[in-house]
Protein backbone atom coordinates (compact mmCIF):
# COMPACT_ATOMS: atom_id res chain seq x y z
CA UNK A 1 0.00 0.00 0.00
CA UNK A 2 1.06 3.53 -0.78
CA UNK A 3 0.80 6.63 1.83
CA UNK A 4 -0.57 9.64 0.41
CA UNK A 5 1.53 12.32 1.69
CA UNK A 6 0.25 16.74 1.63
CA UNK A 7 0.95 17.61 -1.58
CA UNK A 8 -0.52 20.79 -2.97
CA UNK A 9 -2.65 20.91 -5.41
CA UNK A 10 -0.24 23.30 -7.34
CA UNK A 11 2.86 21.35 -7.15
CA UNK A 12 0.69 18.09 -8.23
CA UNK A 13 -0.39 20.05 -11.36
CA UNK A 14 2.93 20.74 -12.16
CA UNK A 15 4.52 17.43 -11.63
CA UNK A 16 1.67 16.08 -14.25
CA UNK A 17 2.27 18.72 -16.53
CA UNK A 18 6.23 17.98 -16.42
CA UNK A 19 5.38 14.39 -16.92
CA UNK A 20 2.44 15.22 -19.98
CA UNK A 21 5.59 17.49 -21.61
CA UNK A 22 8.32 14.85 -21.07
CA UNK A 23 5.85 12.12 -22.83
CA UNK A 24 4.41 14.24 -25.77
CA UNK A 25 8.43 15.14 -26.40
CA UNK A 26 9.20 11.83 -26.20
CA UNK A 27 6.43 10.65 -28.27
CA UNK A 28 7.22 13.58 -30.96
CA UNK A 29 11.28 12.41 -30.85
CA UNK A 30 10.14 8.62 -31.77
CA UNK A 31 7.66 9.66 -34.77
CA UNK A 32 10.48 11.53 -36.20
CA UNK A 33 11.94 9.87 -39.58
CA UNK A 34 16.18 9.12 -39.15
CA UNK A 35 17.89 11.78 -41.11
CA UNK A 36 19.04 8.29 -43.73
CA UNK A 37 15.52 7.15 -44.47
CA UNK A 38 13.62 10.60 -44.67
CA UNK A 39 12.81 11.54 -48.10
CA UNK A 40 14.82 15.19 -48.27
CA UNK A 41 18.29 15.62 -49.94
CA UNK A 42 20.80 14.30 -47.03
CA UNK A 43 24.23 16.49 -47.34
CA UNK A 44 26.26 14.75 -45.00
CA UNK A 45 28.95 15.93 -42.17
CA UNK A 46 31.40 16.72 -44.23
CA UNK A 47 29.46 19.90 -46.02
CA UNK A 48 29.29 21.32 -42.89
CA UNK A 49 33.03 21.71 -42.33
CA UNK A 50 33.91 24.74 -44.28
CA UNK A 51 36.83 26.80 -42.27
CA UNK A 52 34.04 29.60 -42.54
CA UNK A 53 31.10 27.71 -41.24
CA UNK A 54 31.76 24.31 -38.65
CA UNK A 55 35.36 23.24 -39.73
CA UNK A 56 37.70 26.17 -38.05
CA UNK A 57 40.64 24.39 -36.15
CA UNK A 58 40.60 27.19 -33.64
CA UNK A 59 37.54 28.44 -32.07
CA UNK A 60 36.57 32.21 -33.40
CA UNK A 61 36.27 35.01 -30.43
CA UNK A 62 33.67 37.15 -30.06
CA UNK A 63 30.98 35.33 -31.63
CA UNK A 64 28.07 32.58 -30.50
CA UNK A 65 28.92 29.85 -32.59
CA UNK A 66 32.44 28.97 -32.00
CA UNK A 67 32.57 27.35 -36.11
CA UNK A 68 34.91 24.79 -34.69
CA UNK A 69 31.87 22.10 -34.07
CA UNK A 70 33.49 19.78 -37.07
CA UNK A 71 36.99 19.88 -35.38
CA UNK A 72 35.79 19.08 -31.95
CA UNK A 73 33.50 16.21 -32.87
CA UNK A 74 35.96 15.12 -35.31
CA UNK A 75 38.37 14.92 -32.58
CA UNK A 76 36.68 14.31 -29.47
CA UNK A 77 33.02 12.63 -30.29
CA UNK A 78 33.57 8.84 -30.24
CA UNK A 79 30.66 9.32 -32.90
CA UNK A 80 33.19 10.57 -35.31
CA UNK A 81 34.96 7.06 -34.82
CA UNK A 82 31.82 4.44 -34.79
CA UNK A 83 32.62 2.82 -38.49
CA UNK A 84 35.82 1.90 -37.19
CA UNK A 85 34.40 0.19 -34.48
CA UNK A 86 32.94 -2.26 -37.42
CA UNK A 87 36.37 -2.96 -38.25
CA UNK A 88 37.26 -4.57 -34.76
CA UNK A 89 37.47 -8.73 -34.22
CA UNK A 90 34.41 -8.16 -31.76
CA UNK A 91 32.13 -6.80 -34.68
CA UNK A 92 33.45 -9.21 -36.98
CA UNK A 93 32.18 -11.71 -34.01
CA UNK A 94 28.41 -9.92 -33.60
CA UNK A 95 28.30 -10.39 -37.55
CA UNK A 96 29.12 -13.49 -37.79
CA UNK A 97 26.55 -14.57 -34.88
CA UNK A 98 24.05 -12.68 -36.86
CA UNK A 99 24.51 -14.47 -40.30
CA UNK A 100 26.23 -11.36 -41.79
CA UNK A 101 29.06 -11.42 -44.17
CA UNK A 102 30.74 -8.32 -43.14
CA UNK A 103 29.85 -5.99 -40.15
CA UNK A 104 31.41 -3.39 -42.38
CA UNK A 105 29.41 -4.06 -45.47
CA UNK A 106 25.79 -4.85 -43.79
CA UNK A 107 22.87 -2.47 -43.82
CA UNK A 108 22.16 -3.85 -40.29
CA UNK A 109 25.28 -2.27 -38.90
CA UNK A 110 25.84 0.58 -40.98
CA UNK A 111 22.43 2.21 -40.37
CA UNK A 112 24.04 2.89 -37.20
CA UNK A 113 27.55 3.00 -37.41
CA UNK A 114 27.37 5.15 -40.92
CA UNK A 115 26.76 7.97 -42.80
CA UNK A 116 24.56 5.02 -45.00
CA UNK A 117 22.62 7.08 -47.06
CA UNK A 118 21.90 5.61 -50.61
CA UNK A 119 24.07 6.80 -53.53
CA UNK A 120 21.14 8.61 -55.30
CA UNK A 121 20.20 10.99 -52.28
CA UNK A 122 23.56 11.90 -51.31
CA UNK A 123 24.36 15.24 -51.69
CA UNK A 124 27.13 17.69 -51.48
CA UNK A 125 24.97 20.85 -51.45
CA UNK A 126 25.21 23.37 -48.45
CA UNK A 127 22.12 25.71 -47.60
CA UNK A 128 20.40 26.83 -50.69
CA UNK A 129 22.61 30.06 -51.81
CA UNK A 130 24.83 29.33 -48.79
CA UNK A 131 27.93 29.67 -49.67
CA UNK A 132 27.14 30.20 -53.38
CA UNK A 133 26.69 33.67 -53.62
CA UNK A 134 27.64 36.58 -52.10
CA UNK A 135 24.81 39.77 -51.90
CA UNK A 136 26.95 42.69 -53.46
CA UNK A 137 26.15 44.97 -49.65
CA UNK A 138 28.13 42.07 -48.14
CA UNK A 139 31.25 41.70 -50.91
CA UNK A 140 33.18 44.52 -48.34
CA UNK A 141 33.17 42.34 -45.35
CA UNK A 142 34.77 39.74 -47.29
CA UNK A 143 38.26 40.50 -47.21
CA UNK A 144 41.49 38.53 -47.30
CA UNK A 145 42.10 39.22 -43.42
CA UNK A 146 38.70 37.65 -42.20
CA UNK A 147 39.31 34.93 -44.90
CA UNK A 148 42.43 34.06 -43.02
CA UNK A 149 41.29 34.79 -39.30
CA UNK A 150 38.60 32.95 -39.73
CA UNK A 151 40.66 29.87 -41.08
CA UNK A 152 39.67 30.20 -44.30
CA UNK A 153 42.54 29.64 -47.86
CA UNK A 154 43.88 32.80 -49.31
CA UNK A 155 46.79 33.62 -50.56
CA UNK A 156 49.56 32.78 -53.09
CA UNK A 157 49.68 28.95 -53.69
CA UNK A 158 52.74 28.71 -51.41
CA UNK A 159 50.99 30.69 -48.95
CA UNK A 160 48.02 28.20 -49.13
CA UNK A 161 50.45 24.67 -49.61
CA UNK A 162 52.05 26.54 -46.02
CA UNK A 163 48.62 27.11 -44.21
CA UNK A 164 47.24 23.45 -45.28
CA UNK A 165 50.31 22.11 -44.14
CA UNK A 166 49.98 24.19 -40.83
CA UNK A 167 46.30 22.80 -40.33
CA UNK A 168 47.35 19.20 -41.36
CA UNK A 169 49.54 19.56 -38.38
CA UNK A 170 46.92 20.52 -36.02
CA UNK A 171 45.45 17.40 -36.88
CA UNK A 172 42.66 19.05 -39.94
CA UNK A 173 41.94 15.72 -42.17
CA UNK A 174 39.92 17.12 -44.63
CA UNK A 175 39.17 20.88 -46.74
CA UNK A 176 35.89 21.80 -48.37
CA UNK A 177 36.24 24.36 -50.85
CA UNK A 178 33.18 26.51 -51.24
CA UNK A 179 33.99 28.63 -54.15
CA UNK A 180 31.11 31.06 -55.79
CA UNK A 181 29.10 28.78 -58.32
CA UNK A 182 29.77 31.18 -61.49
CA UNK A 183 33.72 30.39 -60.68
CA UNK A 184 33.78 26.52 -58.99
CA UNK A 185 34.82 25.50 -62.36
CA UNK A 186 38.17 27.61 -62.88
CA UNK A 187 38.72 27.68 -58.89
CA UNK A 188 38.73 23.85 -58.33
CA UNK A 189 41.01 23.69 -61.65
CA UNK A 190 43.59 25.87 -60.65
CA UNK A 191 43.43 24.86 -56.90
CA UNK A 192 44.54 21.12 -58.58
CA UNK A 193 46.75 22.50 -60.55
CA UNK A 194 48.54 25.46 -57.99
CA UNK A 195 48.29 23.45 -54.54
CA UNK A 196 47.39 19.74 -54.78
CA UNK A 197 49.73 19.45 -57.48
CA UNK A 198 52.87 20.93 -55.32
CA UNK A 199 51.22 19.39 -52.23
Amino acid sequence: MFEIRNVSLKAFGLSLMTLVGMLALSATAQSQTLPFIDKDIHMGVATCAGSTCHGAVEPLKGVSVLQNEFITWQRNDQHAKAYQVLLSERSKRIARNLGLKSAETAPLCLDCHADNVPIERRHQILHTGHCALLPPAERRFITPAMIKASGGLVGAPDEIISRLRELENAGLREVALLPPIAVARSNFKEFAEQIMAKY
